[in-house]
């Protein structure tokens, strides 16, 4: 992070003062797991139904999925509904609970409808 705040901001800090602001603002970073893409091998593999699928059209394919967001210790969740073709994003939520329905809401309040739509 002091490497990317000098060559971005030109912000000359420390790795020691750098440590030391993140502990004072509560933040901390976040690595993956090790393992968290392996399968449960006890888990029944479902058949991905796009995969001879050609998308070559906006609103022909929709996805949705969901992540969460740490801030000040606290999980958000958010929710996204997009085109897969444009990758343009029509719908999305935030919020302590899972709104995925928000999302879906505000994508289909566009007045665009899709023939498809893709989540896990």
């Amino acid at each position: 992070m002091p490497v990317m705040l000098q060559r971005r901001y030109g912000i000359k800090i420390g790795e020691k003062k750098y440590e030391r602001l993140k502990k004072q603002l509560g933040l901390r970073t976040l690595y993956p797991h090790r393992n968290t893409s392996v399968p449960n091998p006890r888990a029944g593999k479902e058949p991905y139904l796009l995969k001879d699928v050609e998308i070559k059209e906006v609103d022909q394919v929709w996805v949705s999925d969901i992540t969460y967001i740490q801030i000040e210790q606290r999980n958000y969740y958010l929710c996204v509904v997009m085109d897969w073709d444009s990758r343009f994003v029509l719908g999305w939520s935030m919020g302590r609970k899972m709104l995925c329905l928000q999302a879906l809401e505000m994508a289909l309040k566009s007045g665009r409808r899709t023939r498809i739509f893709n989540t896990d």
